[in-house]
């Protein structure tokens, strides 16, 4: 018989996948769910996704995704919720199959790093509940991750950032932190995100004669018109966060490449605050690497605003204080990753002779 010790990792890692599946089929879900079978819908009609509704703003292969979804409802009769939350749940096993071969590279804690990544409520509760496609692009984040910590391998890593962005535009800027082991010049890095902006609009071709409106003011312009704050236009605040998480690129190549992706994740939550819920699990995947008071703090305060949040459980009530907690906690961390960088280290003092 296998020791307890021995077999409890995988009794937990057990547990906390049954614990988003016992969500994503106990429930099911919130507005991002309702909208996935919308476009279910007008998928299985073979209609123009874009022109029939306002309520996807991705690129095509998401969609594509979720139609293929409606062969597996029409051959076992299982209800869409579960089956499109329990293939996220998957994706976040093979997330954190990833993880487990980073830290074996980084000589981390491999399964440490499993464990806190996989039994974070935050990652069971969005998973679990809300479902969204971000674990998904997050994934090929940390493949290209994965990919260059033996050697620079700019092209393959580059094509697994730009299967990221087309699963959700949300890491678009995530190439400039993960490529820069590949691709240290700052400039370089510009340069490939850019082209990854150019393929991610050459997918919308086949839809763009009946929903090139939509497409703008859905996809394009989603982010931008996200996120609002008093006096100042949705384009506005969009070329903020746009500048701030360009600008901060060029501090990638300082950092282990683990910490970069971290730098990233921390800057879209920190510059979208009381944005949606889902982007509280960027963070989280680099923090199970090196798992700090920081991260925990973060974990706890986006735990709080979950259990709150009509989007997500909400079985307490608090207003936007979680959201607060959530962004405050964020800037700490922040603060922590990026200070070490301009605080110059005092020089050692010769012996004397």
């Amino acid at each position: 018989m296998m020791p307890v010790a021995r077999a409890l990792p995988a009794l937990l890692i057990a547990a906390a996948l049954l614990a988003r599946l016992v969500l994503a089929w106990g429930f099911h879900g919130n507005f991002d769910e309702d909208s996935y079978e919308i476009v279910q819908g007008i998928v299985r009609a073979g209609g123009n996704v874009y022109a029939e509704t306002s309520r996807y703003n991705y690129a095509p292969p998401w969609f594509l995704v979720l139609g293929a979804f409606n062969w597996v409802q029409d051959a076992t009769g299982l209800p869409a919720h579960g089956i499109i939350r329990t293939f996220l749940t998957l994706i976040d096993a093979a997330l954190a199959g990833v993880l487990y071969a980073v830290a074996r590279q980084l000589g981390l804690s491999p399964l440490r790093a499993v464990l806190i990544f996989l039994l974070n409520p935050v990652g069971i509760l969005i998973t679990g509940f809300h479902g969204p496609v971000d674990g998904l692009a997050v994934l090929f984040v940390w493949l290209a991750v994965l990919l260059q910590l033996d050697r620079p391998q700019r092209w393959r890593a580059s094509a697994l950032c730009l299967v990221g962005v087309l699963c959700k535009p949300i890491v678009a800027p995530a190439p400039l932190y993960a490529l820069a082991p590949s691709i240290p010049s700052y400039v370089r890095r510009v340069l490939v995100v850019a082209v990854i902006g150019a393929v991610f609009a050459l997918t919308f071709l086949p839809w763009l004669a009946e929903g090139r409106e939509a497409i703008a003011r859905n996809v394009w312009a989603y982010g931008a018109a996200s996120a609002s704050v008093p006096g100042a236009g949705p384009s506005v605040i969009g070329l903020l966060r746009i500048g701030i998480l360009v600008g901060f690129g060029v501090l990638a190549t300082r950092m282990s490449i683990d910490r970069a992706v971290l730098l990233w994740a921390l800057l879209t939550v920190v510059t979208q605050p009381f944005g949606p819920d889902q982007q509280y699990i960027l963070p989280l995947a680099a923090g199970a690497l090196r798992p700090t008071r920081s991260f925990a703090i973060f974990s706890v305060a986006s735990t709080v605003a979950l259990l709150g949040s009509p989007d997500n459980v909400h079985l307490l009530s608090f207003g936007q204080f979680g959201e607060w907690l959530v962004w405050l906690a964020a800037v700490a961390w922040l603060v922590q990753l990026v200070l070490p960088l301009w605080v110059r280290r005092p020089q050692a003092v010769p012996a004397a002779a």
